[in-house]
């Protein structure tokens, strides 16, 4: 085998940690079953696009030619043409194509449909081409690629035992000490982060896999999204730690050190991100994160360790180690901030992240021969993950049956002039920025509190349009709960959420008394125009 220059110089052709190794010879197929096997991967892609692409496509269906749907938590939001202009960075590289695309011609609708219906099928068949890489035969490479790609549903608040442990741990404060996932959808459908980073990242590990060198992972940490970056970089610094260790001791392998190295690819990740706050974040970003030094246990990285203690047996000899690696990732993430001094979001991490590495801690168990047990934890983990797709799917389609559609006035009003479109359902109001190319925020759009989206400046309007509702005995009542959200919003700027702060105290930096400012107003106010659903149809409210 060719050994290149960079390979050479760091020793990854003599590591027992490789990233990967040539295919045994076992794994070349005899050339009469490659038939079956495009056709089982063409299942799988196949399906992974229908489910993806389904509520987008149902909805298409039905309003003849507009989008305005999301499969994801805040895809309304950061697919708005202004606030992906204004957040569009290093570590948000996803937000480019959106502003490119934006200014093509698309709506912010029609780019969810475009990356759902391409880049989940492009993850899934990276991820399989790694695995074949790595030396695995096609058939475990199909269901690995599968596992990594829908796995994290899993652990993820689609699963009802999830979703019952995070809601008990906010309500009981175990949120101060435990970080779990937040949210209920797939990873990797989640326009343009993470799903955009997912596949830069599947990319450069299958070139790194191809090549046996880390170098491609390095050249693409920089751009990947925080919540999947800071996984990935401690996965990357241990196994590079590891490399030169073993060009400098070599035979020598025993825990203490791999706990050393670990520890030390920690310590150095959390310094680095330290640095990297205080130089890069935004001051009015970094108000969001909360400051604290107390560690955290993070739930993934336990279910992961858990997979790979008894799993352990099941998994290649020299893929072992990366696989203990990934199963510490999120623990190393969502701890930062004993160094680093500020806390950021555990929660996304573990959605974003954690499911991927019990996804991968798992596949990496289920690629040996397949006996008897190994089958049927490839038949538990297939029915598991195949249910739970299927029904996030048909949650979806659910909710996008359940959107309104809308008629001709509402659409030329969206289209002229949305910030004075006025609807109580929140939901609804962050939805209807999709519609069109380069469309703004309608007026109670929830994300107009966000740091990135400048809530000083727009502050004044909010006040002028609260006026205008709670001046009319026909609105005031029925709009009180979107207000009152709103105001706790503009209050803190959203830095007391418990995505934030995970249930433990914080100062906020941003603390503003907004019913006190409301009463001084001097209730001047635009005129709003109101819209109602009527038989399923929203219209103007006259």
């Amino acid at each position: 085998m060719r050994v290149t220059h960079f390979e050479a110089s760091h020793g990854y052709h003599r590591m027992g940690m490789d990233l990967a190794k040539p295919p045994s010879p076992r794994s070349r197929e005899p050339l009469e079953r490659a038939p079956m096997n495009v056709r089982r991967a063409l299942a799988l892609a196949i399906l992974l696009t229908v489910g993806t692409t389904a509520p987008g496509i149902f909805q298409l269906v039905r309003t003849g030619g507009y989008l305005y749907y999301r499969n994801g938590a805040d895809e309304p939001t950061y697919l708005r043409y202004d606030f992906s202009l204004h957040t569009q960075s290093l570590s948000r590289t996803g937000q480019y194509p959106v502003t490119l695309l934006h200014h093509a011609g698309l709506s912010a609708g029609w780019i969810n449909l475009a990356f759902d219906s391409t880049l989940p099928l492009a993850f899934l068949l990276l991820v399989h081409a790694t695995f074949r890489a790595l030396g695995f035969e096609d058939e475990p490479s199909a269901l690995a690629a599968w596992l990594v790609t829908v796995g994290p549903l899993v652990s993820s608040g689609a699963n009802p035992l999830v979703q019952e442990a995070y809601v008990g741990s906010v309500a009981e404060g175990w949120s101060r000490y435990v970080t779990l996932p937040s949210a209920s959808f797939l990873p990797i459908s989640r326009t343009p982060e993470p799903q955009c980073s997912l596949v830069l990242l599947a990319g450069a590990t299958l070139v790194g896999a191809r090549r046996r060198s880390l170098l491609p992972l390095y050249l693409v940490l920089p751009f990947l999204y925080p919540f999947v970056s800071v996984s990935a970089a401690f996965v990357v610094l241990a196994v590079h730690a590891g490399v030169h260790a073993q060009r400098s001791a070599p035979g020598r392998s025993g825990l203490l050190r791999f706990g050393a190295l670990a520890l030390g690819a920690w310590l150095a990740l959390s310094l680095g991100a330290g640095l990297l706050l205080a130089a890069t974040v935004p001051p009015q970003i970094r108000d969001l994160m909360a400051p604290g030094h107390a560690p955290f246990l993070s739930f993934t990285s336990v279910v992961a360790l858990v997979l790979f203690a008894g799993l352990r047996g099941c998994i290649r000899a020299d893929l072992r180690r990366p696989a203990l690696l990934v199963a510490l990732a999120p623990m190393a993430a969502v701890n930062l901030q004993v160094v680093m001094g500020w806390r950021a979001m555990p929660s996304w991490i573990e959605l974003f992240a954690g499911g991927e590495c019990i996804a991968i801690v798992l596949a990496l168990a289920l690629m040996q021969p397949a006996t008897g047990g190994v089958r049927i934890l490839r038949a538990g983990a297939l029915a598991a993950t195949a249910l739970l797709f299927a029904w996030t799917c048909c949650r979806d389609i659910r909710l996008v049956a359940e959107t309104p559609l809308l008629d001709g006035p509402v659409l030329a009003l969206l289209q002229r002039d949305p910030s004075r479109v006025a609807t109580s359902d929140g939901h609804l109001a962050r939805l209807l920025a999709m519609v069109f190319p380069r469309q703004g925020r309608t007026a109670l759009d929830y994300t107009q509190i966000y740091p990135q989206a400048t809530p000083d400046a727009t502050f004044p309007e909010y006040l002028s349009d609260r006026a205008a509702i709670s001046s009319d005995p026909r609105r005031a009542g029925e709009f009180a709960p979107l207000l009152q959200a709103l105001d706790a919003g503009y209050a803190h700027h959203g830095a007391d959420s418990v995505a934030f702060t995970n249930g433990r105290s914080r100062v906020c930096r941003v603390n503003r008394d907004v019913l006190a400012e409301a009463a001084r107003w001097p209730r001047r106010s635009r005129d709003l125009v109101y819209l109602t659903v009527r038989n399923g149809v929203l219209s103007i409210d006259p």
